[in-house]
């Protein structure tokens, strides 16, 4: 399955792919026999991958987001000081990889109701977006490049989802809204993680690596669980059916 820029962005900067892309993988191979399964009911289909997309964004946002926050220490203590350049490209990439096992989600959706003709529309609509972006993109250089690799995966994604819900009942503004609540409280640990790194700049790396990734789980934690609706309390529910 080709996903949204993948190619393009691993060439440059394959450090800020390999959770995502590792998650996409996973989700790809375990959602498709599920959805599969019950394509014959599709208010089923739309909660089970309400569920599975608020739960798979809320672990991977935050791991992103919180990457990005502490870039500049990871890359000195595991790359070295000659990759502190590319820590800005990283951290603007994690944006665009983020979205990735969402993509997966929905491209799924398309495959498990075997509309191949959506299907190649949808890719053929992605290209020419990709195509655009590129062309404006590199009068502005590198940096343009970049950019526009995180403005083609949010309209990709916008593309996606506009196709799949037509399949289920699971509109544009549903999804946007489940996913914008997780990013905006995955940001506040990030900048919450990215504080810390600073104020802790004089002491060992490693420790401003761990102390930083704490206080962010911490804060993440603890805003997800004062919210009713957060995915957090779906994945605690989840986990003691299983275990019961």
């Amino acid at each position: 399955m080709a996903l949204l820029l993948k190619d393009a962005t691993r060439s440059r900067c394959p450090f800020s792919e390999y959770p995502s892309a590792t998650m996409t993988s996973v989700i790809s191979k375990v959602t498709y026999p599920m959805f599969s399964q019950i394509q014959g009911d599709p208010e089923r289909l739309a909660a089970i991958y309400r569920k599975l997309i608020r739960i798979s964004f809320f672990v991977i946002a935050p791991i992103m987001l919180g990457a990005a926050a502490i870039a500049e220490p990871l890359f000195f203590l595991l790359l070295g000081e000659a990759w502190l350049p590319a820590v800005l490209i990283f951290q603007i990439l994690t944006l665009a990889m983020m979205l990735y096992p969402i993509h997966a989600f929905n491209l799924n959706i398309l495959q498990v109701y075997g509309r191949s003709d959506l299907f190649l529309k949808l890719e053929v609509i992605k290209k020419i977006i990709i195509t655009i972006a590129v062309i404006v993109a590199f009068q502005f250089g590198l940096m343009g490049l970049v950019w526009s690799s995180v403005f083609t995966s949010f309209a990709g994604l916008g593309v996606n989802m506009f196709y799949s819900s037509k399949l289920i009942n699971y509109s544009i503004h549903k999804q946007i809204s489940d996913l914008g609540v997780t990013f905006f409280l995955a940001f506040i640990s990030a900048m919450s993680m990215f504080a810390i790194t600073l104020a802790l700049v004089k002491i060992i790396m490693i420790l401003q690596i761990i102390i930083s990734s704490l206080v962010g789980c911490l804060v993440y934690m603890g805003l997800n669980y004062c919210i009713t609706n957060s995915p957090l309390h779906e994945a605690i529910q989840l986990f003691k059916y299983r275990n019961q």
